[in-house]
């Protein structure tokens, strides 16, 4: 390999330390947000694989992704492989990366999977201390695995699978959902510090009168509410009291947005 580039999303931290993980493992390779301009630039070709490193929302891929993906341009013959991490189940999701790239003229050759901590707090509550703990040792051997696969270039290509509950959750429900904007409240609990606009991954907060004031491009990953120091932001009524899950491996500077 000459060079690997890995594109990652992530909103807590998981996606972001495994293609950490990853990219220690190969040299000469570098990640980058895919929260950063699109490369004008066509990128990989022989010998320079390319990555995708994201968490799985509603079943497939979350929306920005999806129009990374759309928007890069990708040399033919490009070894490329993507890494879904994912609390609960994964579906279809890495079946629609390689529908993706069929239509680029290019293949997913080598699709992967890594469980780790559940972080959707407007459905569920975040595992405990304890269990986020081991959850994150046995994911960190699964990428290890990968790590080793991808150096090898190895083939492994998704299989279509779950493909009509996946399109539904992922394409109808994620994508055909309210406005979210309504149901985000701030507590007395707000001091302004407008972390939550930092951290969001779209630009979709803006601080009006030491307040977040939320747009209508709410991208569902929760990292304001996640990353409040203060507790301060809930979801409706839904969060309330649920724990607030962040990768302990990651620091706040490395999920805010570049300008």
């Amino acid at each position: 390999m000459k060079h690997t580039t890995i594109f990652y999303f992530s909103a807590t931290g998981n996606s972001l330390e495994a293609a950490k993980m990853i990219s220690s493992g190969i040299k000469k390779s570098e990640i980058i947000s895919m929260t950063d301009k699109t490369p004008k630039k066509a990128i990989g070709g022989k010998k320079e694989p390319i990555g995708f490193v994201f968490p799985v929302y509603f079943e497939g891929m979350p929306r920005l992704v999806k129009r990374f993906i759309e928007k890069l341009n990708i040399k033919p013959e490009t070894y490329c492989f993507a890494v879904a991490t994912y609390g609960g189940s994964y579906m279809n999701t890495l079946g629609s990366v390689d529908t993706l790239l069929k239509t680029k003229g290019l293949y997913l050759s080598y699709a992967a999977s890594v469980r780790m901590p559940g972080n959707y707090l407007t459905m569920y509550n975040p595992p405990s201390r304890i269990r986020v703990k081991s959850m994150l040792e046995k994911s960190r051997k699964r990428i290890v695995k990968i790590t080793d696969d991808i150096l090898n270039c190895k083939i492994k290509k998704p299989k279509q699978r779950f493909v009509v509950i996946s399109d539904f959750f992922n394409k109808v429900i994620y994508t055909g959902m309210g406005k979210w904007e309504r149901n985000f409240h701030v507590s007395e609990k707000c001091t302004g510090c407008g972390i939550c606009a930092k951290v969001c991954p779209v630009g979709n907060i803006n601080i009006k009168h030491k307040h977040p004031v939320w747009g209508n491009e709410c991208e569902r990953c929760v990292a304001c509410i996640s990353w409040c120091p203060e507790k301060a932001i809930d979801f409706a009524r839904k969060t309330k009291g649920r724990r607030r899950y962040k990768n302990p491996n990651v620091k706040l500077k490395d999920i805010i947005r570049k300008k």
